[in-house]
């Protein structure tokens, strides 16, 4: 049976950069490429055309960057503008709806976000990215199962890549099926062992779960790779509570408090503690 001692946070920030995250159908693969003359082709239509062929490309790509660009500084509307001329200039052109529909999700248009990545997808089903963004907006438009399907799809073309493994935790959590949503962190982890997001929530989902030392060991990875991440100084004091090692809880909490001195969820464990460590002290000075 699931335990309530620990409070689900789920942890959804991206382990990649954005243009890869985004735009880059498969490892390698230009986000405009720039065409090239079929060989066969007369001399004189390489000539004529591949001035203009090349010009049309490099505006596309300065479209994408754009938007790129847009998305980095946080501004979604600029960023869903710059796409649609991307797919106006081509709109066979598979990322240009990739960007459209992470520019929809970032402002919560969830169904017309799914509508883009479908559209990229009805271009290049093969689209990493769009299957898993597609999933991402299918989830938190409240469609999970849905979310799910294309998950599924992301890992046939690629079941090396940790972002699909997070994310189809997150969405298995949603659903409550929490033993596979601990097995996608588990796998998200194993395929990139410095995914800080992965760990963190595969150390809520084991602590949630009643297995104490498996988050523990989750949040000592986080905190390894990120000595100043709160929430994970936070979750490890809970799950060394929990164990019943106080002394190194309390300094768990005490961390958190130097890194957050406003966190009150902190300061009411720590203080907690301190009390049943001073009550324990009692006790042991009576007998």
């Amino acid at each position: 049976m699931r335990t309530t001692q620990f409070s689900l946070t789920l942890f959804l920030a991206a382990a990649t950069s954005v243009s890869t995250l985004l735009f880059t159908a498969q490892p390698g693969r230009a986000i405009a490429p720039k065409p090239s003359i079929q060989s066969g082709e007369l001399l004189t239509k390489a000539v004529f055309q591949a001035p203009v062929l090349f010009s049309r490309a490099t505006e596309l790509e300065n479209l994408m960057d754009q938007g790129i660009a847009a998305i980095d500084a946080g501004e979604p509307v600029a960023a869903l503008e710059i796409f649609e001329h991307a797919i106006a200039l081509d709109p066979n052109h598979a990322p240009a709806y990739v960007g459209k529909g992470y520019a929809l999700y970032q402002l919560e248009r969830y169904e017309e976000a799914i509508a883009a990545y479908e559209q990229a997808i009805a271009l290049d089903n093969s689209h990493l990215y769009a299957w898993i963004w597609m999933g991402i907006a299918l989830d938190d438009g409240g469609r999970s199962a849905a979310a799910l399907a294309a998950y599924a799809e992301a890992i046939a073309i690629n079941p090396d890549n940790a972002d699909v493994w997070f994310h189809q935790g997150v969405t298995l959590s949603r659903l409550e099926r929490y033993e596979e949503s601990l097995m996608a962190y588990d796998k998200a982890v194993g395929l990139d062992p410095t995914f800080e997001q992965a760990w963190l929530n595969r150390g809520v989902m084991a602590g949630d779960l009643g297995q104490y030392e498996k988050a523990l060991q989750s949040f000592e990875q986080v905190t390894a790779l990120n000595p100043g991440h709160v929430w994970a100084w936070y979750y490890k004091g809970l799950a060394l509570a929990m164990l019943e090692r106080q002394e190194e809880a309390i300094a768990a909490f005490e961390r958190v408090l130097e890194l957050d001195p406003g966190f009150e969820q902190a300061q009411e464990n720590l203080d907690i503690l301190r009390r049943r460590q001073q009550q324990a002290r009692v006790q042991i000075a009576r007998i």
